[in-house]
């Protein structure tokens, strides 16, 4: 992980379909501090991507299925040495994202925010967790409305 200041967060794109890699590359590459060093159409060159390059953090976009996605976050980053995982997804599905952040993924990112992925790779790079805010938005009204309801269920 890169840890030192001013230290260049190495990047790996995985399964993130072109037209939405292409969208986040032209907010990626103009950053002095995170360098795109490769990208991988499928999981398996993911996979091989990552041994070879070990970056700091993986971007894994949802070109498979979603539970292909979740089952490949544990092996994606143990290839690349523990590397941060960061999903790139279409839409807000919390029990989704409650399942990619239990397998391991430290950034949850909606798929046409490319300013929220540099945001996100900056935190996850150092260790930290990032959700796009309208996910974190929506997790927190779901969280309000779960606890109202529990409240209501305890009142004598």
């Amino acid at each position: 992980m890169t840890t030192k200041a001013n230290a260049v967060i190495q990047v790996l794109m995985v399964a993130v379909p072109c037209d939405v890699r292409d969208r986040h590359l032209s907010a990626i590459q103009p950053r002095d501090d995170v360098e795109v060093v490769g990208t991988a159409a499928d999981i398996p060159s993911g996979f091989t991507s990552a041994e070879s390059h070990r970056p700091d953090v993986i971007v894994l976009g949802e070109a498979t299925t979603r539970e292909a996605c979740v089952a490949h976050i544990p092996v994606l980053r143990s290839a690349g040495r523990r590397a941060a995982v960061i999903v790139l997804g279409a839409a807000i599905d919390l029990p989704h994202v409650e399942r990619c952040v239990n397998a391991g993924a430290r950034g949850y990112v909606l798929d046409d925010a490319p300013t929220d992925l540099v945001a996100a790779i900056r935190s996850a790079a150092p260790g930290g967790i990032w959700l796009s805010p309208r996910v974190a938005a929506e997790l927190i009204r779901h969280e309000r409305r779960r606890l109202r309801d529990l409240a209501v269920r305890e009142a004598p």
